[in-house]
Protein backbone atom coordinates (compact mmCIF):
# COMPACT_ATOMS: atom_id res chain seq x y z
CA UNK A 1 0.00 0.00 0.00
CA UNK A 2 1.53 3.22 -1.29
CA UNK A 3 -1.56 5.22 -1.93
CA UNK A 4 -3.43 6.96 1.27
CA UNK A 5 -6.37 9.15 1.20
CA UNK A 6 -6.59 10.63 5.00
CA UNK A 7 -9.53 12.28 6.27
CA UNK A 8 -8.47 14.79 9.47
CA UNK A 9 -10.45 17.31 11.91
CA UNK A 10 -8.93 17.77 14.66
CA UNK A 11 -5.16 18.83 14.50
CA UNK A 12 -5.63 18.37 11.20
CA UNK A 13 -2.84 20.09 10.39
CA UNK A 14 -0.34 18.30 13.29
CA UNK A 15 -1.16 15.04 11.43
CA UNK A 16 -0.07 15.98 8.12
CA UNK A 17 3.22 17.79 9.09
CA UNK A 18 3.45 14.16 11.18
CA UNK A 19 2.68 12.15 8.13
CA UNK A 20 4.76 14.23 5.89
CA UNK A 21 7.93 14.66 7.96
CA UNK A 22 8.09 10.37 8.26
CA UNK A 23 6.54 9.58 4.73
CA UNK A 24 7.04 10.01 1.00
CA UNK A 25 4.34 13.32 0.33
CA UNK A 26 3.00 12.03 -3.38
CA UNK A 27 1.43 8.81 -0.90
CA UNK A 28 -1.02 10.91 0.37
CA UNK A 29 -3.98 12.53 -0.64
CA UNK A 30 -5.68 14.45 2.33
CA UNK A 31 -8.83 15.47 3.17
CA UNK A 32 -10.30 18.04 5.71
CA UNK A 33 -13.41 17.53 7.76
CA UNK A 34 -14.43 21.34 8.65
CA UNK A 35 -17.69 20.21 10.83
CA UNK A 36 -15.62 16.96 12.96
CA UNK A 37 -17.15 18.39 15.89
CA UNK A 38 -20.79 17.71 14.89
CA UNK A 39 -20.05 15.11 12.07
CA UNK A 40 -19.55 10.87 12.78
CA UNK A 41 -17.29 8.64 10.38
CA UNK A 42 -19.85 8.64 7.43
CA UNK A 43 -19.51 12.18 6.75
CA UNK A 44 -15.64 11.72 7.14
CA UNK A 45 -15.27 8.51 4.53
CA UNK A 46 -17.39 10.31 1.60
CA UNK A 47 -15.15 13.04 2.17
CA UNK A 48 -12.61 10.66 0.79
CA UNK A 49 -14.07 9.65 -2.19
CA UNK A 50 -11.10 8.79 -4.70
CA UNK A 51 -10.90 10.45 -8.01
CA UNK A 52 -11.29 7.45 -9.92
CA UNK A 53 -12.71 4.14 -9.51
CA UNK A 54 -10.57 1.83 -7.74
CA UNK A 55 -10.40 -0.74 -4.94
CA UNK A 56 -9.89 0.94 -1.09
CA UNK A 57 -9.51 0.13 1.73
CA UNK A 58 -10.98 1.71 4.74
CA UNK A 59 -9.00 1.75 7.90
CA UNK A 60 -9.97 3.60 11.20
CA UNK A 61 -7.51 6.02 12.50
CA UNK A 62 -7.41 4.61 16.34
CA UNK A 63 -6.83 0.76 14.83
CA UNK A 64 -3.67 -0.63 15.87
CA UNK A 65 -3.06 -3.88 14.46
CA UNK A 66 -0.87 -6.47 13.39
CA UNK A 67 0.38 -6.72 9.74
CA UNK A 68 -0.61 -9.80 9.05
CA UNK A 69 -4.18 -8.95 9.50
CA UNK A 70 -3.43 -6.95 6.30
CA UNK A 71 -2.28 -10.00 4.74
CA UNK A 72 -5.26 -11.56 5.64
CA UNK A 73 -7.47 -8.83 4.37
CA UNK A 74 -6.20 -8.46 0.62
CA UNK A 75 -5.70 -12.15 0.56
CA UNK A 76 -9.53 -12.63 0.78
CA UNK A 77 -11.12 -14.60 -2.26
CA UNK A 78 -14.18 -12.15 -2.21
CA UNK A 79 -14.81 -8.53 -3.84
CA UNK A 80 -15.44 -6.95 -0.64
CA UNK A 81 -14.54 -7.82 2.61
CA UNK A 82 -14.70 -6.48 6.63
CA UNK A 83 -12.11 -7.77 9.04
CA UNK A 84 -14.67 -9.58 12.01
CA UNK A 85 -13.24 -10.72 15.50
CA UNK A 86 -15.29 -13.46 16.66
CA UNK A 87 -13.20 -14.60 19.29
CA UNK A 88 -12.71 -12.93 22.74
CA UNK A 89 -15.05 -10.84 24.84
CA UNK A 90 -18.15 -8.80 23.09
CA UNK A 91 -19.93 -5.88 25.08
CA UNK A 92 -22.67 -3.88 24.31
CA UNK A 93 -20.50 -0.71 22.86
CA UNK A 94 -18.91 -2.59 20.27
CA UNK A 95 -19.93 -2.54 16.46
CA UNK A 96 -21.26 -5.88 16.25
CA UNK A 97 -21.83 -8.26 13.18
CA UNK A 98 -24.75 -10.45 12.32
CA UNK A 99 -23.69 -13.14 9.49
CA UNK A 100 -25.76 -15.40 7.45
CA UNK A 101 -24.78 -18.96 6.63
CA UNK A 102 -22.67 -18.11 3.43
CA UNK A 103 -20.58 -15.57 6.03
CA UNK A 104 -22.09 -12.03 4.58
CA UNK A 105 -23.19 -9.24 6.95
CA UNK A 106 -26.17 -9.04 6.97
CA UNK A 107 -26.31 -6.29 9.39
CA UNK A 108 -23.72 -4.07 11.31
CA UNK A 109 -24.65 -2.08 14.44
CA UNK A 110 -23.99 -1.56 17.79
CA UNK A 111 -27.45 -2.56 18.56
CA UNK A 112 -27.29 -6.26 17.71
CA UNK A 113 -28.33 -8.61 20.29
CA UNK A 114 -25.02 -10.15 21.64
CA UNK A 115 -26.82 -13.75 21.00
CA UNK A 116 -27.18 -12.65 17.36
CA UNK A 117 -23.75 -11.19 16.85
CA UNK A 118 -20.75 -13.35 14.73
CA UNK A 119 -18.89 -10.91 16.57
CA UNK A 120 -16.60 -7.43 16.38
CA UNK A 121 -15.97 -5.30 13.03
CA UNK A 122 -12.76 -4.21 13.82
CA UNK A 123 -12.50 -1.08 11.45
CA UNK A 124 -11.18 -2.55 8.77
CA UNK A 125 -12.58 -3.08 5.31
CA UNK A 126 -12.00 -3.25 1.77
CA UNK A 127 -14.18 -2.57 -1.44
CA UNK A 128 -13.25 -3.60 -5.09
CA UNK A 129 -13.08 -1.31 -7.51
CA UNK A 130 -16.61 -2.27 -9.08
CA UNK A 131 -18.23 -1.65 -5.83
CA UNK A 132 -16.03 1.52 -4.44
CA UNK A 133 -18.36 4.07 -6.55
CA UNK A 134 -21.75 1.96 -5.32
CA UNK A 135 -20.80 2.68 -2.37
CA UNK A 136 -19.50 6.57 -2.38
CA UNK A 137 -22.74 6.87 -3.92
CA UNK A 138 -24.66 5.31 -1.20
CA UNK A 139 -22.30 7.62 1.37
CA UNK A 140 -23.58 10.71 -0.85
CA UNK A 141 -27.25 10.21 -0.91
CA UNK A 142 -27.18 9.50 3.04
CA UNK A 143 -25.18 12.80 3.49
CA UNK A 144 -27.91 14.54 1.56
CA UNK A 145 -30.59 12.79 3.07
CA UNK A 146 -29.33 13.99 6.86
CA UNK A 147 -28.37 10.83 8.38
CA UNK A 148 -24.71 10.51 6.60
CA UNK A 149 -23.72 13.82 8.63
CA UNK A 150 -24.64 11.56 12.05
CA UNK A 151 -24.37 8.03 11.55
CA UNK A 152 -21.43 5.60 11.82
CA UNK A 153 -20.34 4.49 7.86
CA UNK A 154 -21.61 0.80 8.80
CA UNK A 155 -25.19 2.30 8.96
CA UNK A 156 -24.40 3.16 5.25
CA UNK A 157 -22.63 0.07 4.39
CA UNK A 158 -25.78 -1.50 5.60
CA UNK A 159 -27.85 -0.14 3.39
CA UNK A 160 -25.37 -0.48 0.55
CA UNK A 161 -26.10 -4.17 1.51
CA UNK A 162 -29.68 -4.38 1.29
CA UNK A 163 -29.70 -2.30 -2.40
CA UNK A 164 -27.64 -5.38 -3.46
CA UNK A 165 -23.71 -4.87 -1.90
CA UNK A 166 -22.17 -7.91 -1.26
CA UNK A 167 -19.67 -8.07 2.12
CA UNK A 168 -18.51 -10.67 3.27
CA UNK A 169 -16.53 -11.38 6.87
CA UNK A 170 -12.63 -12.23 7.49
CA UNK A 171 -12.04 -13.03 10.97
CA UNK A 172 -8.93 -12.36 12.48
CA UNK A 173 -8.39 -15.99 14.48
CA UNK A 174 -5.54 -15.55 16.01
CA UNK A 175 -4.20 -12.21 15.40
CA UNK A 176 -4.70 -9.02 16.93
CA UNK A 177 -6.29 -6.01 16.14
CA UNK A 178 -6.48 -3.25 18.86
CA UNK A 179 -9.22 -0.34 19.21
CA UNK A 180 -7.66 2.46 20.83
CA UNK A 181 -10.00 4.90 22.97
CA UNK A 182 -8.77 5.21 26.13
CA UNK A 183 -4.78 5.70 27.82
CA UNK A 184 -5.64 2.26 29.05
CA UNK A 185 -5.97 1.80 25.65
CA UNK A 186 -3.11 2.96 24.21
CA UNK A 187 -0.81 2.11 26.90
CA UNK A 188 -1.64 -1.91 25.99
CA UNK A 189 -0.39 -1.18 22.39
CA UNK A 190 2.54 0.27 23.68
CA UNK A 191 2.63 -3.29 25.20
CA UNK A 192 1.39 -5.27 22.58
CA UNK A 193 2.80 -3.63 19.28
Amino acid sequence: LRRFTVVDGFHGDDLRAHLLTHFPAEWFRFARNEEYETTNNAYSLALARPPASESILVADADLVFEPEVITRLLGAPHANCLVLRSRGELGEEEMKVKLDADHRVIDLSKEIPLADAAGESVGLVRFSAADTARLFDALDAAVSEGIGRTCYYEAVFVRWIRAGGVLHAVDLGDLRALEVDTVEDLERARREF
